[in-house]
Order: structure tokens, then C-alpha cells, then sequence
């Protein structure tokens, strides 16, 4: 699991509002001999920028090698250091090092890289680092003012306000030399479920973003009471197994998987759903039954559709990925369904699931949704992925994805490729066909997103890496919007979402983009499948198709507005006030 702090966000399903060049990279393979220059390693990525990604000749260069040559390689100046997480080894015997870049003793924020290491030896790295910055270091405010203006900013008392640290941020994450700045960063807990990471610029005070923070992973459940196989009548997959532990009247439904997962599906009692968005304190009811039948009302099958859908993916996680729960450490599944009244959207709010009735849409409890809304919590503690711009409709690509591999582990080839296909009528997107649901199927093609609404479009653009997906699970031919000539050869399912989730988990990080992407999941598929091998050469051209390419001249990045991402519903099947189009 990758180690980092976690920035919780209110994370869900459903589409959103609504039109650049593709994006390119350069290889360059240097000579032999120097570090930076040499050595017959491919560096990928503009030339101006540290490289994306490199992949390394084998046997040549050990870990220790490349970290103490590692200004050389990324050509950073001395002013930059680098500081090792503790490395992680995965199932394939590889050793991950992930390194937090540093200006003059000072942390810069989501700028880290990865490098990776078999037998001894790095055969990649890629990431986020930058190489110059225009920085004022004094900071005329002290840490103590700060840490009172962030009590002040959320109107909390002095007490609430834990010790700061300092560190660079980068104002709406363009990463230009001068965008960034130093910040005093709190964390301000107002309540065990109120909490909140807040950075106040050094030099002038002012708030540079607010971002709800929860600590859900290390915890000790008390010894569970019996657990029970029930059974119970789903809204749209009839009467299925479930989950129950005994009480003293009855069942109510919390339950423990096979594998030992834990489960509990709550009645929200549809109260507001204001403060699940913001992470304040709400009260809801267990689900209960005299015995262990749940079959009966139309209330009681959305809180029977989640409890199973949890399970369903719990235990795909677990059987497929070696996965235990969201966060790899049992956390347990919390789901509240009946939130407000008729409300179109499911979310993940950073602990817990969340699920509306719907008014538009059928009751939003079908099993890909659930899943979805769970590999938020995968993708918070993994890659940590910004929920604004590429970064968010990457985190809403990979949680399609990994929900579309639950359903079809559950069901096989009755599976389908949209999405909620429930809910409404040809579904909230669909992986073969994006623009029947105004998705593009193109990087910067037709229907790209470019405006501000949906944090960037979220749910339109992440409509790219879906259709990379379904073209690795299914091949396919054709002209992609930028007049390019594609065709892409079939690998399956399990090997599509095997380099997907390794992706995920261990090559991007949380201001990664497509390009980023592309180059994880090529490093994936090496790992697992060979560079030299069909698969590998499959995740090339599906990349080509989709218009993220590898040729020269990269396109400058996006900014990630931040400050956007407050207390403000996030990564829903639909934004506030607006509706799916």
C-alpha cells in the first residue's frame, strides 16, 4: 500500500456538466555512460521537465546507485532533496521506493517519484518533480498566527488546531516556477469525524485550500458477535445472500465476509445530506429483521442491494488484488443508504459510502455503483489522486474500471459495459460507446471538457481511459478523432484490470495525468506481462487509440484548482444543480 498521508474527498458516481492537441511525449534514448545523458536508458517526457518516466537497461544501476545520483538523473539542482518512504515489496518480488521531493529542507507538495527495483537492480522510475522555482522564502507570519487564522477560517476553537508543519504548495498546481509558495498546513479537528487539513500562506495569511482529512486505517474492532448467512431481496438481482450478525432480538445487518471483511449498512432515515458531504456528525439507524430473512419492503431492499454489493467487492478485491478492504488493512465498510430525499447521486466521502433514492434515477444501490464508490476509498489511500481535472477523471476512470471488473467477476459474460445500466435508460456512461453519453473517446478530441464545472470534468473526460479499457478487454478498430488510424489486439479482462490496478497502486500519484497513465501502465504491463510481449505492445496502441501518444511535442499541463475542492460534493454521479446530460 502506498504510504502517504491521506486527503479525504467526497467522491462519487454520477456525470456532470460539459469542448487542446493530443497529449505527447518524447523517448530519448541517451548514450552510454552518464546519468542524465547516458547509459542506454529511455527517458520519457518533456525536455524541460524532469523525465516523466525512465525505464533502465537491466542489471545496470542499483537502487542506492540512482538515489545518490539522482540530480543527474532528473537534472534537479542541489537546492532539491529527495526523502525515502519506507519501500514496499508487492507479490511480483519488486521494491517500490517512494521519494518526496524537498526545496531547501521543505517539503513540495504531491511532487513525488517512484523507483522501482528488481533483483537487486531499478528497471524504472517515474513521477512528478520539478527542476525550478521562484520562491520568496522569508515567512513574515509565524507558525502560531497561522495556526489562529486556520481556527478562524472554520471557526473553530484555538484547542482544535493541531501543530503545523511547513511546506511548498504550488497555487492551483501548474507547477510554473511561479506558482509556488510556503504555507503553514494544519490539521483542525473539530470532532472525530470533522477534521480538516488547512494551508495558510506564510507570507500573507491568506486560506490556499481547505481539504477534509480522515484517519480511517489502524483500527480495533471489539470481539463481533455471531455472524449469520441471511438472505434478502436486492432491487435488481433478485434474492441473494447476505451478511447478518445476531442481537438480541434479531439480526441486524452487519456482517463479515468470507474472507473477513467487514460490513455494516446503516438507514440514513433520509435526513439532509449536508452533513455527510462535509464530514460533520450524522445519526442513523441499524437495519434489522426478527430473523434472518430481509425479503419485505421497498425501503428494506436498497440497505439489502448495498450490504451484498459490499460484499461482492470485498471479496473481489480480496481474491483478485490480495486486497483487504479500501484501505489494506480491514478497514471497515460503512454504508448509509436513504440519504436526503430523492437524491440523484452515490458518494464516498472519504470514510463511509453514501446512497440516494433517486428521483430521475432508480435507486442508486446497483452493483457497479457500490463499487465505484468504494475504489474511491481504494484510489485515497493509493494513488491519492487529485479529484480536480485529468488527475479526477483518472480517479473516476479507475473507479469505473474496477467496478465494470467486480460485476463482470460476479456475473460473467451477462456483464455489461455500461454503467448503472439500472438506473436509467442506456445507462450513466458506457465504456464502448462514450459519446452516446457525451464522454469523449479521444484525449482533447471531441466532447473534451475544458471549462470548470464538474472540477474540470471529471465525468466527461475520464470517458478516454474507459475506452483505452474496453479496447484492451475487447480489441477493436477504427479513426480516432484526431484522424489517426487505430487497431487494437484483445487481451481479456483479468489482464486489462491486473495492469489497471497496478497502475494504480503503484505508479501513479496524486497530481499524475493521462501521459502519466500511459507511462504507468506500460511499466505495468512490463512487470507483469514482458515489454517484449503482445500484451505490452496491446497497451501501446490502445493508448495511440484513445490519442495519448508518445511523440514529440508534449502540451503544457493543466492547473489543478484546489481551493475548488472545499466542502463541496465532489465526484458525484451529477454536481449540485445540475443535472446528467
Amino acid at each position: 500500500m502506498r504510504r502517504r498521508i491521506l486527503l479525504a474527498a467526497v467522491i462519487g458516481i454520477f456525470l456532470a456538466g460539459h469542448g487542446q492537441a493530443q497529449q505527447h511525449a518524447r523517448a530519448v534514448t541517451t548514450a552510454p555512460g552518464t546519468p542524465g545523458t547516458g547509459g542506454d536508458n529511455h527517458y520519457y517526457g518533456n525536455p524541460l521537465e524532469p523525465p516523466r518516466a525512465i525505464e533502465f537497461k537491466k542489471g545496470t544501476v542499483t537502487a542506492a546507485q540512482f538515489l545518490a545520483d539522482i540530480h543527474r538523473y532528473l537534472g534537479v539542482p542541489a537546492d532539491f532533496t529527495f526523502a525515502e518512504a519506507e519501500p514496499s515489496t508487492d507479490k511480483l518480488g519488486m521494491r517500490h521506493h517512494l521519494l518526496q521531493q524537498y526545496y531547501k529542507g521543505i517539503a513540495l507538495e504531491g511532487m513525488d517519484y517512484r523507483v522501482h527495483e528488481k533483483e537487486g537492480y531499478v528497471v524504472s522510475a517515474n513521477g512528478k518533480a520539478v527542476r525550478n522555482i521562484a520562491l520568496e522564502m522569508q515567512t513574515p507570519l509565524s507558525k502560531e498566527q497561522a495556526g489562529r487564522l486556520a481556527g478562524q477560517y472554520l471557526h473553530a476553537a484555538d484547542t482544535a488546531v493541531r501543530p503545523g508543519r511547513t511546506l511548498i504548495v504550488s497555487k492551483g498546481f501548474t507547477f510554473a516556477p511561479e506558482s509556488f509558495a510556503i504555507a503553514y498546513q494544519f490539521d483542525v479537528e473539530i470532532s472525530l469525524v470533522e477534521r480538516w487539513r488547512v494551508s495558510i500562506d506564510a507570507r500573507t495569511g491568506g486560506l490556499i485550500n481547505q481539504v477534509s482529512l480522515v484517519n480511517s486505517c489502524g483500527h480495533e474492532d471489539p470481539p463481533p458477535l455471531p455472524y449469520l448467512p441471511g438472505t434478502g431481496l436486492t432491487n435488481y438481482y433478485g434474492n441473494q445472500t447476505i451478511r447478518v450478525e445476531q442481537t438480541g432480538s434479531g439480526t441486524r445487518l452487519v456482517g463479515q465476509t468470507e474472507h473477513g471483511g467487514l460490513l455494516g449498512t446503516y438507514d440514513y432515515r433520509n435526513q439532509s445530506v449536508t452533513p455527510l458531504l462535509n464530514g460533520f456528525p450524522a445519526t442513523a439507524s441499524d437495519v434489522t429483521s426478527a430473523s434472518t430473512n430481509y425479503a419485505g419492503s421497498t425501503r428494506l431492499k436498497a440497505a439489502v442491494s448495498v450490504q451484498w454489493a459490499a460484499e461482492q467487492a470485498f471479496e473481489y478485491y480480496y481474491q483478485k488484488h490480495g486486497r483487504n478492504s479500501f484501505d489494506n488493512r480491514g478497514g471497515k465498510i460503512t454504508s448509509y443508504v436513504h440519504v436526503d430525499v430523492g437524491l440523484d447521486n452515490a458518494f464516498w466521502n472519504g470514510r463511509l459510502l453514501a446512497f440516494g433514492d433517486g428521483s430521475r434515477y432508480k435507486t442508486l444501490v446497483e452493483l457497479d455503483v457500490v463499487s465505484h464508490e468504494l475504489t474511491h476509498g481504494v484510489t485515497q489511500y493509493e494513488a491519492g489522486l487529485l479529484y480536480y481535472n485529468e488527475p479526477g477523471a483518472l480517479n473516476e476512470s479507475f473507479s469505473d474500471i474496477l467496478a465494470k471488473a467486480v460485476e463482470f467477476h460476479r456475473f460473467g459474460d451477462t456483464a455489461t459495459w455500461q454503467m448503472g445500466k439500472h438506473l436509467i435508460a442506456g445507462g450513466l456512461r458506457d465504456f464502448s460507446n462514450p459519446n452516446v453519453k457525451n464522454q469523449p473517446d479521444t484525449y482533447q478530441g471531441d466532447l473534451w471538457y475544458t471549462g470548470t464545472g464538474d472540477n474540470g470534468g471529471v465525468h466527461y473526460n475520464s470517458g478516454v481511459q474507459n475506452f483505452w479499457f474496453y479496447l484492451l478487454c475487447n480489441g477493436g478498430s477504427g479513426v480516432n478523432d484526431h484522424d489517426s488510424a487505430y487497431a487494437v489486439t484483445a487481451i481479456g479482462m483479468d489482464a486489462a484490470v491486473n495492469i489497471a490496478y497496478r497502475n494504480l497502486t503503484e505508479y501513479l500519484g496524486p497530481a499524475s495525468d493521462y501521459l502519466d497513465s500511459r507511462f504507468g501502465s506500460l511499466l505495468a504491463a512490463a512487470d507483469l506481462y514482458g515489454k517484449n510481449s503482445a500484451i505490452y505492445r496491446a497497451v501501446d496502441n490502445a493508448w495511440d487509440a484513445v490519442g495519448v501518444i508518445d511523440e514529440p511535442g508534449i502540451t503544457s499541463l493543466e492547473p489543478y484548482d484546489i481551493t475548488a475542492t472545499t466542502t463541496r460534493l465532489r465526484g458525484t454521479l451529477i454536481p449540485r444543480g445540475d443535472s446528467v446530460r
